[in-house]
């Protein structure tokens, strides 16, 4: 398994263990595996493996469903990756849930991931 996935799968877990939320749920019901098994098989990077989470699991109809697990596996797993962002960062997260609530789509989700981790 390729770097990266592991530590999303370890940030993930982390994630689940801090809700309370099962991990074979999130695998399994929310996708996680799909993306994780894509991740691997193309290595992909980080910040695709985080943007395709955000966009498969955590954005329904347009908007941001709620899936707390996702979004804080997704904000560990960059944090774990890159560090965090600093200064800046509440406004940041605001800037990631508006656009998760405004459409959501991968290539918003991306813009913003390059914007602050590249």
């Amino acid at each position: 398994m390729r770097t990266q996935v592991q530590a999303f799968k370890s940030a993930a877990i982390h994630a689940c263990h801090l809700k309370g939320f099962s991990f074979v749920e999130f695998m399994e019901k929310w996708g996680l595996e799909e993306i994780l098994i894509a991740a691997d098989a193309q290595n992909r990077p980080a910040i695709e493996i985080a943007a395709r989470v955000l966009a498969e699991c955590c954005v329904t109809n347009g908007r941001f469903n709620n899936f707390q697990v996702g979004l804080l596996a997704v904000i560990k797993f960059l944090n774990d990756v890159f560090g965090p962002l600093g200064q800046g960062q509440e406004q940041s997260i605001r800037d990631l849930l508006f656009i998760l609530n405004n459409g959501g789509s991968f290539q918003a989700i991306m813009g913003w991931m390059n914007s602050h981790y590249r």
